[in-house]
């Protein structure tokens, strides 16, 4: 068939034979460029010789590999549209598909078969050996090394060890030969038969499609005849040794196997363009499954870059997937790097002034010292780092003048408290090492005192969290007050004395035993106890007297340190969940030395935050309601501790005007008062920004002196818009109408022109919680990636007045899906340059609830959704869930702790949830799951799961097995944010 084409007809340009190079010539004609030899000058125009070997690469890309020939998709003026030329005849093809079927039917029409002649090795003395291959009455001979005459007599040798089943078969082809050659020779015949002799090699041209025809005959044990179908014999003359080896080898290879091997890239089936197969099991997919089904099942293949042998020349498209991989590799590893840009910013702990001299009392000028700790996330190591900061500010009169270099960070590691002496001079840290837990006191020669609190063996782990943990000084400095689990004790026969004569329980007691614990975050921590360490007796005592119902935290020494006050939570008759909720019964009490207790705040209130005075003359704290919103509006409550009177510094804030102050929703700092004891500084939220504030008892107005003391000299460019939206007169709450609710646009500095860009809705959890115009990593790196990000603020969120936060009560699943789809409409109505056609909605708990909602009651809107942790059954969490009352406030009915769930209530939970919505859901759904998550259990995602699942809607579920609700953990966050771009990115382009 090729050797036909090479001696009788030209090739055309655009097939090559093997690795034989395009010529590139500079152009003498029209320029002094080089033009591309498979194009047109209309279709590439004429350039330079690197760009031009460049292009060329991608012809090379594209081309067919049919046997030794390249295939070059031409554009040249043959024809109108690109197209390929044959290598057999004048056909030419448009679509590759359709043209490489002609190949093989083009191949098939001439079919030939090849009769080898073989002397016995005993009867002649090796006499040379040439092959005749032979198409359409020409040939050609071809030398045959010494090598390859004796692999051909290994090959006879094989042959004539076949018996008398293949001659049966030759005979009557022996026939049809003999009786075409009895009615006269052809010139072609003739000049085959002058090459017969000994030795030598006798083809003949015999029709193929009989059945009965074999290709092996085993005659006269002297006399070898071989006739194999061949498709692959090329007729062109071989100029080198080495290529003729080659070539004959091939030859020799297909006639012993009695098979033709096939190089071209032929389709074994039709399929359609859409369609690929797995190049590691051959299944067919389709190319979006594709991704899929490579990351689960060959997850190592892929990582390696590995690509199996047989997976090759099975498909032109599949010359595509090492492509395709490698720009889903590329675009993996530019997200990550993103990411790693946008987590690395340090974000504040606290700061404090541990140091404030007086240097020259002449001029009034002041050396204050302050201490700054941060958080940093490390993404190589998946930790987060926490290290410190020193600043000295240079005052005069009350003016700050100078701001000495802070120097260099200082790593703070292993450290789960520290608390410096009110004098300063000395440090005390609380530090974990090896599940050991040390109390060290460090001073100005280093570490001066250290004490093992497991070896001392008085409580179990010291808390560290912010709803228990304290560290504080005693006024003498020479005693350290904390929090501790409870070492439980019970008489028993198994239980042993200690040096205190109390019973210290075996671990093999009662390890069966049911112990509460204060819920997510909280976990293993159910009994807090006070408890002081004595530095010059170098032992721990556990204060008694704290009453049994309450277990206590945020403790803080009372003036001349004769006692303590801390905050007790009500434990009975059973605990509640208590992270992220400040609407948790509690009280703040006054424990002496004798272990008297006393009551300082109202009873069935919830206080946090205690904060004394630098004079020991004032306590404030903050106070809220028990049950409802589980996070709220608070008032700030001072105590005098003289006259044991309770008086209210700021009220809750109903409703707030535009821009001014909303209320207090966070805690109190550590480090409040001013050194006067006048002021007390706080931050909190105030509509779409977090906004820092002082009460001052001053009448007069104060000017506050802002002073930046340093920066990390980066500068991110976004486009943001902060926004207030009211909602339409039909989507009112008719009881607390007048509200509006607020959102952030975030929209990349310079997006791509000539196409929109596509936005994607982030909600925040809670409910009751905020979006604050301050560094959000996540939508940061979104937008970096060229997405424009919502942030919405729906009713509900704090930061606009307790009745906006009580207007949700009853009303989810409503209210607040409608305020975030209203945002959305809004923000596409006034912002052109984002694309309606291309919105996707993702948020973690109360804001994966809201973002199944959308995309289950707008399902012709939202394109991909993405949730963490979502709310998808309010009626089976129910018995699941550490905030259970929250279950009940949430859809409008009153909760106690002796409730029982009724038919009706769980009707009303199970029509507020999203779960009913999911036979609407068509958009692609992204599942994040914690396996440890006991605020909304994991269950809740898998139930969506299944049931999308079932109805063959695009979803996919990601399990994290030791992570809890908030999913913290950095190489947690650093994957769920590739899974979400990615998904984001599949389904939204």
């Amino acid at each position: 068939m090729f050797s036909h084409t090479s001696q009788h007809t030209k090739l055309h340009k655009t097939i090559l034979r093997g690795e034989e190079q395009p010529a590139l010539q500079k152009c003498k004609d029209c320029c002094s460029l080089y033009h591309c030899p498979f194009c047109g000058p209309e279709m590439f125009k004429p350039t330079i010789k690197s760009k031009c070997l460049k292009h060329l690469l991608g012809h090379r890309r594209r081309a067919i590999r049919h046997k030794e020939f390249f295939i070059f998709k031409c554009h040249l003026k043959c024809r109108t549209a690109p197209h390929f030329h044959c290598v057999s005849c004048t056909s030419t093809f448009m679509r590759k598909d359709g043209f490489l079927k002609h190949l093989a039917m083009c191949e098939s029409k001439k079919p030939k078969v090849t009769v080898v002649e073989l002397k016995s090795e005993e009867s002649l003395p090796a006499p040379d050996l040439h092959l005749t291959a032979s198409e359409a009455g020409s040939t050609e001979e071809m030398p045959v090394s010494e090598g390859h005459r004796n692999l051909i007599s290994e090959g006879a040798q094989k042959i004539r060890r076949r018996k008398a089943n293949f001659e049966q078969h030759l005979c009557p082809k022996r026939a049809v030969s003999e009786e075409t050659v009895s009615q006269g020779p052809s010139h072609s015949e003739t000049a085959d038969q002058n090459f017969t002799g000994e030795g030598g090699v006798i083809e003949k041209q015999v029709r193929t499609d009989d059945p009965t025809i074999s290709p092996v005959d085993e005659g006269d044990p002297s006399m070898v005849d071989l006739s194999v179908v061949d498709h692959n014999v090329t007729e062109t003359t071989i100029s080198n040794s080495a290529e003729a080896d080659v070539a004959i080898q091939t030859l020799v290879n297909e006639m012993f196997s009695g098979h033709t091997s096939v190089e071209s890239t032929i389709p074994q089936r039709s399929r359609s363009d859409a369609q690929d197969l797995c190049p590691f099991c051959g299944l067919m997919l389709h190319r979006k499954n594709l991704q899929v089904h490579l990351r689960r099942k060959h997850p190592d293949e892929v990582s390696n870059q590995e690509k199996p042998a047989s997976a090759q020349g099975k498909n032109p498209k599949q010359q595509r997937l090492p492509l395709r991989q490698q720009q889903k590799i590329t675009m993996e590893s530019e997200i990550r790097d993103v990411f790693r840009h946008c987590i690395r910013f340090p974000v504040p702990i606290s700061a404090s002034v541990i140091a404030d001299e007086l240097v020259d009392s002449v001029s009034e000028t002041r050396c204050i010292t302050v201490l700054t700790r941060w958080s940093q996330c490390d993404l190589e190591r998946g930790v987060k780092l926490r290290f410190s900061q020193r600043w000295t500010l240079l005052c005069k009169h009350n003016t700050i003048e100078h701001v000495l270099p802070s120097g260099t960070s200082s790593h703070i590691e292993k450290e789960l408290l520290s608390c410096h002496s009110p004098s300063g001079t000395v440090q005390a840290v609380i530090r974990e090492e090896a599940g050991d837990q040390y109390l060290e006191v460090w001073g100005q020669n280093g570490l001066e005192k250290t004490l093992d609190l497991t070896a001392l063996n008085k409580h179990g782990k010291v808390y560290e969290d912010a709803q228990f943990s304290c560290l504080a000084w005693s006024p003498c400095e020479k005693k350290l007050l904390y929090v501790a689990e409870k070492k439980r004790v019970e008489p028993s026969a198994h239980s042993s004395a200690n040096e205190d004569g109390g019973l210290v329980l075996l671990e093999e007691q009662d390890k069966n035993i049911y112990v509460e614990d204060w819920g997510e975050g909280l976990m293993g921590k159910s009994c807090p106890v006070l408890c002081v360490a004595d530095l010059n007796k170098e032992a721990v005592i556990i204060y008694a007297g704290v009453p049994p119902h309450v277990s206590p935290g945020q403790a803080l020494w009372a003036p001349n340190g004769r006692g303590v006050v801390f905050v007790g939570q009500w434990n009975e008759p059973f605990r509640l969940g208590l992270k992220f909720c400040s609407n948790r019964r509690s009280a703040l009490y006054y424990l002496d030395m004798k272990g008297n207790c006393e009551c300082l705040s109202a009873e069935g209130v919830s206080v946090s935050s205690p904060r004394m005075s630098p004079d020991s003359c004032w306590i404030v704290y903050l106070q809220g309601q028990v049950f409802g919103p589980h996070h709220q509006c608070l008032r700030m409550m001072l105590y005098d501790m003289k006259n044991r009177s309770t008086s209210v510094l700021v009220d809750v804030v109903r409703r707030a005007e535009k821009g001014q102050f909303a209320g207090i929703y966070e805690s109190l700092p550590s480090q409040c008062w001013s050194a006067d004891n006048e002021r007390i500084f706080f931050s909190s939220a105030c509509e779409n920004n977090k906004k820092v504030g002082f009460l001052s008892s001053v009448d007069q107005a104060e000017d506050m002196q802002l002073c930046n003391v340093g920066g990390a000299d980066v500068y991110e460019g976004f486009d943001w818009q902060p926004m207030l939206i009211t909602p339409p007169s039909q989507e009112e709450n008719h009881h607390f109408s007048g509200l509006n609710f607020g959102a952030i646009l975030l929209k990349p500095y310079n997006p791509p022109e000539r196409r929109k860009t596509p936005l994607v809705v982030n909600i925040h959890g809670g409910p009751h919680a905020h979006f604050a115009a301050d560094w959000n990593a996540t939508a940061a790196a979104l937008t970096k990636l060229g997405f424009a990000v919502l942030m919405v603020n729906y009713r509900g969120s704090t930061g606009f007045g307790q009745d906006g936060i009580e207007s949700l009560l009853g009303n989810i699943g409503n209210q607040d899906v409608k305020d975030v789809h209203r945002a959305v409409l809004w923000t596409l109505q006034n912002e052109t340059t984002l694309d309606p056609d291309r919105v996707a909605v993702m948020g973690g708990s109360h804001g994966g609830f809201l973002a199944c909602h959308l995309v289950g009651q707008y399902p012709d809107f939202y394109r991909a959704c993405a949730a963490r942790n979502p709310v998808i059954n309010a009626a089976t969490l129910l018995g699941t869930s550490d905030i259970v009352d929250w279950r009940y406030f949430s859809v409008g009915l009153q909760y106690d702790f002796d409730r029982l769930p009724t038919s009706q209530s769980l009707i009303s939970m199970l029509e507020k949830s999203p779960i009913i919505h999911a036979a609407q859901i068509r958009a692609p759904v992204l599942l994040m799951l914690g396996g440890r998550d006991r605020r909304v259990s994991p269950h809740q995602g898998l139930e969506l799961y299944r049931a999308l699942k079932s109805r063959s809607t695009p979803v996919r579920l990601l399990w994290y097995s030791d992570e809890g609700h908030s999913l913290s953990k950095v190489n947690t966050q650093s994957d769920c944010f590739l899974n979400i771009v990615l998904w984001f990115k599949e389904h939204l382009n």
